[in-house]
């Protein structure tokens, strides 16, 4: 069984291939294998899993359907795609909601916007709305939306594409 973990960051999981660029973190992790997931090649119909949390806000509305479309071909028949981010509903209603600088600027608000310290470059935000479609399109015949679950479940929400 063969799993990638794309834009692993400091979140290295056994049983998957950890792929990151080292650009974030300032290379302070481990990484199994180092390339960007923009160019990254692998052959189709290889992979059965493909973890891809909390990359898609580097992404932007450009490139997202053609590294869908990449992805979902890289994927066996019944192969998962999994794509955790934040919602920016959820962000935005938290910068509505609160008069407190360090809440509209903290994890919920505007840095989910543009980025900490060692995370900067954030170029979209997306909600389920506006990804799913996009699944659909890159060639994946049942798309989930569920909470997320890899950092705040109450911020962020998880695609789960089925090949």
């Amino acid at each position: 069984m063969t799993k990638l973990n794309l834009g692993s960051g400091p979140h290295y999981m056994e049983g998957y291939i950890n792929i990151d660029n080292y650009s974030q973190h300032h290379g302070n992790f481990r990484v199994d294998q180092e390339a960007d997931f923009f160019t990254l090649e692998w052959e189709n119909n290889q992979i059965d899993e493909i973890i891809a949390s909390h990359i898609a806000m580097y992404i932007d509305r450009s490139w997202m359907p053609i590294l869908l479309k990449r992805w979902c071909g890289w994927l066996k028949e019944g192969g998962v795609l999994i794509m955790e981010t934040g919602n920016v509903k959820k962000v935005v209603q938290t910068i509505l909601d609160f008069d407190d600088p360090s809440i509209i600027e903290g994890d919920y608000g505007m840095k989910q916007l543009f980025g900490w310290d060692t995370t900067a470059g954030h170029t979209w935000a997306w909600c389920p709305e506006t990804l799913k479609p996009l699944f659909l399109e890159g060639g994946f015949t049942t798309v989930n939306i569920k909470n997320g679950v890899f950092h705040n479940p109450q911020r962020d929400f998880l695609l789960e594409g089925i090949k």
